[in-house]
């Protein structure tokens, strides 16, 4: 059989890949409420624990544990919810859409691995704001979206001194600012956007 379709030229090419780029936005935009939901849950449960560890409380962790049923709660009324329009899902949203759930999936398992006791409680915490970093890092790239790559950077620069002054309590500071910079901020500028119609 012969091919009638004509080879696509430099322009049409740069056409496609920003369209599917735009289009990877607007799906992300249209989640930029879970950006700051899972923020702010994620703020929230960094700090309480490292105001727990600074008063030199028993359990500084106790904030995990509530934040952990929180996530459940949040991850079930997330799959309960049916999207009220369906979208054409494009090839950037596959990929990305597999790059979280690989994300999710490493999450899990690290921290399995944590309350097995397989691996410390420190490791644990650098290798998620490693992941964290990592995720932001992809979606930001593949999205051309800068805030998301800017909270990469603080994530990664968190770790660093995580790793250099051995402290849980600083880690959870670390975390905490990451958590700001690399959704909170984003979703809410998402979210503007989405208002604004800029997506």
């Amino acid at each position: 059989m012969e091919m009638n379709d004509k080879p696509m030229n430099e322009m049409e090419s740069i056409q496609i890949i920003n369209s599917m780029i735009a289009n990877a936005k607007q799906g992300m935009q249209s989640n930029g409420t879970s950006f700051i939901l899972w923020g702010w849950a994620l703020f929230a449960t960094c700090l309480a624990s490292f105001i727990l560890y600074f008063i030199d409380y028993k359990q500084p962790m106790l904030p995990w544990t509530i934040a952990t049923l929180f996530g459940i709660i949040m991850i079930g009324v997330n799959v309960m919810q049916k999207p009220k329009v369906e979208k054409v899902r494009t090839y950037m949203d596959e990929l990305i859409k597999a790059f979280t759930s690989g994300f999710y999936i490493c999450l899990v398992i690290v921290i399995a691995g944590m309350n097995f006791n397989a691996i410390s409680s420190y490791a644990g915490f650098i290798v998620l704001l490693l992941l964290y970093g990592l995720l932001m890092h992809v979606v930001g790239f593949a999205t051309r979206y800068k805030p998301l790559i800017v909270g990469a950077i603080v994530a990664w620069t968190g770790c660093l001194l995580g790793l250099w002054l051995q402290s849980m309590m600083y880690l959870m500071l670390f975390t905490a600012i990451s958590m700001v910079m690399g959704f909170i901020v984003p979703g809410h500028l998402l979210r503007k956007a989405y208002k604004n119609n800029q997506y």
